[in-house]
């Protein structure tokens, strides 16, 4: 037996939306009884309001079968907020039988999460003296940065120690 859910969208996700200190993975919850798949579209992206830059999300299966999961490559520990995005019919629903026939198309999805606990660019750095400095696309900006160096960087979201920190 299944359930049939029109407007197929989750129940719960976590973290649940809101204040958080990291995002890593999210999982999306659908129906007791339904069962999640993946369609063809479009990529999921998390974005962060600062700068606007984006990063793409994974979705895949979640552990049961009513369950979608979201992740990220890189934990993100930012300050900030950020939007997660997953494109509409990126996620069906399914009669879960064999050679299954999809009932419904989830709509576009957003989530909004706010880092409140995060790490800036001093904590990273506590851990080092110094740090190389990378642009979110792999680009080294700067080679053995110490603190007082950062402060001429541009706003928006770096890797540095290989955590993701903003500049505001």
């Amino acid at each position: 037996d299944y359930t049939i859910s029109y407007d197929y969208v989750p129940v719960s996700t976590t973290p649940a939306e809101g204040e958080v200190t990291a995002l890593k993975d999210i999982i999306l919850t659908f129906g007791e009884g339904t069962y999640a798949t993946l369609g063809n579209t479009e990529k999921a992206v998390l974005a962060y309001a600062e700068d606007g830059s984006e990063t793409e999300v994974t979705l895949a299966a979640g552990e049961n079968a009513n369950e979608i999961k979201a992740t990220l490559a890189a934990e993100v520990t930012a300050f900030g907020e950020y939007t997660l995005t997953i494109p509409a019919q990126a996620i069906l629903q399914v009669d879960g039988k064999e050679g299954q026939t999809v009932v419904d198309y989830s709509p576009a999805l957003k989530y909004t999460f706010t880092l409140t606990d995060g790490e800036g660019i001093g904590e990273v750095l506590a851990d080092a003296e110094t740090a190389d400095v990378y642009t979110v696309s792999g680009i080294l900006v700067k080679k053995d940065a110490k603190a007082d160096d950062l402060k001429g960087l541009k706003k928006g979201i770096y890797i540095v120690n290989g955590k993701k920190v903003a500049i505001k």
